[in-house]
């Protein structure tokens, strides 16, 4: 039976590395084909080879060389010299792209912060296609996730090579917190303290956890707004804030120094505030005793604090001199003479008040000398230049004798006939 041989079922134009849809030819007379199943034998492409069976020559395999091939299979068996021929085209793959970064500072890195990006390229510049494994289609893609990404750069015969994956590390930012807001008093010490990262950085020149005073000195609160910017180990960063409202410090006010007399009710009364409190026992608005027991003034600071409705509180002071009082004495003396107490009635002794500036005695008589003539008991109190004004000094008691009376006649004109010479026998006076 002579051989016979038909054309080709497909002229295929393939990549290489790509399986080849097999090619078929029908025969008549040929048991079998030169060369079966041998790698790129009978003018095939390294990686194609051709087999018989029941009167059909398959051509199947993945071929690795790129070129044209004409081939040409001899059949075996049967009559006559007969061969089946083809054309086989296989494309060459385009380069292997390689990724490198396009980005400049500060995205020029592979691994980044959350809100960072990367722009990669591809090496690849000759006629085609790019598909990135994110989808991105042109030469150069930019990324802002994690993950492994590789480039496939396609060629004018949809030819086909794929990157070596470039892994893109994308860090989350710290979750910073600059704690709670607060309302502190004028002068209250505040610390800061940012968490959730690991170094800080505060504007308004606060340090992180360092102490500072709080400043209002104005008459109504103030609110600031302090901001923190934490950054972790991978250098991300993240801000929080936090306000801090500074309420003033109460107006308080004392009252006026004063000089008192010892023995006087003292009333202190702080103003300014909403309650008060004050050293030394004293209570706001109840009366106490000026007490002074030495012979000098004594000045004593009585300090207030008061607390407003924010629980803020100031002190003020006010000073209190007590002055002690004068002692009031009466001697019986005149011109520095001591003179008797009791005596005849129409003599008279000289009371001399002193302790004093001015005097007021138990008689409503004013001044410092006082002449008794007549039985009686007297004191005096005394003001000093300071106007406090003593207790009433001991009691000077006065005691005035009547007359005798002799043989109906009075001893004082007894005595004015003595003073004549006359000599009377009279009897005995009592």
């Amino acid at each position: 039976v002579d051989n016979t041989v038909s054309s080709a079922s497909s002229t295929p134009s393939l990549c290489m590395n790509t399986a080849l849809t097999p090619i078929t030819h029908t025969t008549t007379g040929a048991t079998g084909i030169a060369n079966s199943g041998v790698s790129g034998g009978n003018g095939l492409p390294t990686g194609v080879s051709a087999t018989w069976a029941s009167n059909t020559i398959t051509i199947s395999g993945t071929p690795s060389v790129a070129g044209s091939f004409a081939y040409s299979i001899l059949l075996t068996g049967g009559a006559g010299t007969v061969s089946a021929t083809g054309t086989i085209t296989v494309h060459a793959l385009p380069a292997t792209p390689t990724i490198s970064i396009t980005s400049t500072a500060p995205n020029n890195t592979t691994t980044f912060c959350t809100g960072g990006t990367v722009t990669l390229r591809s090496s690849a510049n000759t006629a085609g296609s790019y598909i990135w494994s994110n989808g991105a289609t042109a030469r150069n893609a930019t990324f802002t996730t994690s993950g492994s990404y590789t480039v496939m750069h396609t060629n004018a015969y949809m030819c086909t090579a794929t990157s070596a994956a470039t892994v893109v590390t994308v860090n989350p930012l710290p979750t910073v917190s600059a704690g709670a807001d607060r309302t502190v008093c004028a002068g209250a010490s505040v610390t800061l303290s940012g968490s959730g990262a690991t170094t800080y950085v505060w504007d308004n020149t606060v340090s992180n956890g360092v102490a500072f005073t709080a400043v209002n000195a104005t008459t109504a609160a103030i609110t600031t707004t302090y901001t923190v910017t934490g950054t972790d180990a991978n250098g991300c960063t993240n801000t929080d804030q936090v306000t801090v409202t500074v309420n003033p410090l109460p107006s308080t006010n004392a009252g006026l120094d004063r000089t008192v007399c010892a023995g006087t009710l003292v009333t202190l009364s702080g103003s300014g505030a909403v309650s008060y409190s004050w050293n030394n026992g004293v209570t706001n608005g109840g009366a106490f005793t000026a007490v002074n027991a030495t012979t000098a003034a004594i000045t004593t600071t009585y300090t207030v604090t008061g607390t407003d409705g924010n629980n803020c509180t100031n002190t003020d002071a006010v000073f209190v001199t007590v002055n002690p009082l004068p002692i009031a004495t009466i001697t019986a003396a005149y011109n520095g003479d001591p003179m008797p107490t009791t005596f005849c009635q129409g003599g008279n002794v000289v009371l001399t008040a002193s302790g004093g500036s001015t005097y007021l005695w138990s008689s409503f008589v004013a001044g410092n000398v006082l002449t008794v003539s007549t039985t009686s008991s007297h004191t005096v109190t005394a003001t000093d230049v300071n106007g406090c004004v003593s207790a009433p000094s001991s009691a000077m008691s006065v005691t005035v004798n009547p007359l005798p009376v002799v043989a109906n006649q009075t001893i004082s004109s007894l005595c004015s006939d003595v003073a004549t010479g006359v000599n009377f026998n009279s009897s005995s006076a009592t």
